[in-house]
């Protein structure tokens, strides 16, 4: 269970007068998730490896793309509140609305403890409802 005194934003605990989520539907609405109890964010780089001819010992390392991941945590008003607006422009199959083929962004506005006055922006884009 979330806890509901602080938000948590990448781990890091801010008060919730410090906090802004909004999401923004592509083609729909803008709300603003009033009902989050967390989100996080991530990026790792791929890393492979080159072998010579015959195999055996790694020959050099390669970079490859860049891999981003996001999760944030709604409470059930707020999952159904992103539902309604994802659900006005999602396409449908049969009796069936496709959620997850809409695309969203968030963005979020904190400032912390350390720095009161210095607001953080953050926009993730892409995002998709699963």
């Amino acid at each position: 269970m979330a806890n509901q005194l602080y938000a948590n934003v990448n781990d890091y605990e801010i008060s919730w007068s410090s906090i802004k989520v909004l999401c923004n539907v592509d083609g729909g609405a803008t709300l603003e998730a009033t009902d989050c109890e967390g989100i996080k964010w991530d990026s790792k780089l791929e890393v492979g490896l080159s072998y010579g001819t015959g195999g055996g010992r790694p020959m050099k390392e390669t970079e490859g793309k860049v891999k981003y991941s996001a999760s944030m945590t709604l409470s059930k008003t707020g999952i159904l509140a992103l539902k309604q607006a994802l659900g006005a422009v999602a396409p449908t199959r049969g009796n069936q609305v496709l959620y997850g083929t809409v695309r969203f962004s968030i963005q979020i506005q904190h400032s912390t403890v350390a720095a009161p006055s210095t607001v953080h922006e953050t926009i993730l884009k892409g995002c998709r409802f699963r």
